[in-house]
């Protein structure tokens, strides 16, 4: 009885005295870009999602895994050195920002002696790139050794093939899903206090290339990545100052 009064009374708030999501909205936004014209240098620095994950359990490595999926592996060191280079081409391209070589920002962690795991807080899981926390006091000293205003922090998980399959939906029926690659991950923007300032979770999917029988894996994966960037500097620049030519 007294949960349904509750009930009734919060919704008749709601409807009396309607909150005002747009003004809500407008100050988190105004907030956000506040941070962002404060920012004059930055760093990059990708992550993969299974360097952090704990190595015990369903986390071990396996060697019955696809190449891709090992995090040690040469087809992925290949896809994270694009990742890297293109992310740092990208935000020099449409951000008015300085930005420092990613590869300082890996030699910066041996220095510091900072894992990539400990740049995140503990979670229960950190399967899901999505459920990732940053560790600001880390994220702090790792700017501090930089002499950067920010880190843009990418985090991603296994590229994944996807072989074409059928659907059924309620409302359209059987559909069928063709091949594809599907990539995802999220993106931090960390300010020089170490905390996130925005945060930007990302899922893409990319047909799968065939030509002849022969298929482009990784080329796939790349353009893959390459949208997602596009996709996170398209919703991160509504943000940042606009580029002087």
């Amino acid at each position: 009885m007294l949960r349904k009064c509750i009930v009734t009374i919060l919704l008749t708030v709601s409807i009396f005295v309607p909150f005002n999501y747009a003004a809500y909205s407008d100050t988190a936004s105004d907030h956000i870009r506040e941070i962002m014209h404060g920012i004059h240098k930055a760093a990059v620095l990708t992550i993969y999602m299974q360097s952090i994950l704990p190595q015990t359990g369903a986390y071990k490595q396996d060697s019955k895994k696809s190449d891709i999926q090992r995090w040690d592996s040469p087809t992925l060191k290949t896809l994270m050195s694009h990742i890297n280079k293109r992310l740092l081409q990208r935000i020099t391209a449409r951000t008015p920002y300085v930005m420092d070589d990613g590869h300082e920002s890996i030699m910066a962690l041996g220095v510091l002696q900072i894992s990539p795991a400990s740049l995140f807080l503990p979670v229960k899981s950190r399967r899901d790139p999505k459920a990732l926390v940053v560790n600001s006091s880390a994220i702090e000293s790792l700017e501090s050794k930089l002499q950067v205003d920010a880190i843009v922090l990418e985090v991603l998980d296994a590229p994944r093939r996807i072989d074409g399959h059928y659907v059924y939906n309620a409302l359209e029926g059987f559909g069928r899903v063709p091949s594809h690659v599907s990539t995802q991950g999220v993106f931090f923007v960390c300010t020089k206090d170490g905390l996130t300032a925005f945060r930007d979770p990302l899922t893409v999917d990319h047909p799968l290339t065939q030509i002849g029988g022969r298929q482009f894996l990784l080329e796939d994966w790349e353009e893959a990545e390459n949208l997602m960037i596009e996709d996170f500097l398209d919703d991160w620049t509504r943000y940042t100052p606009d580029k002087k030519n």
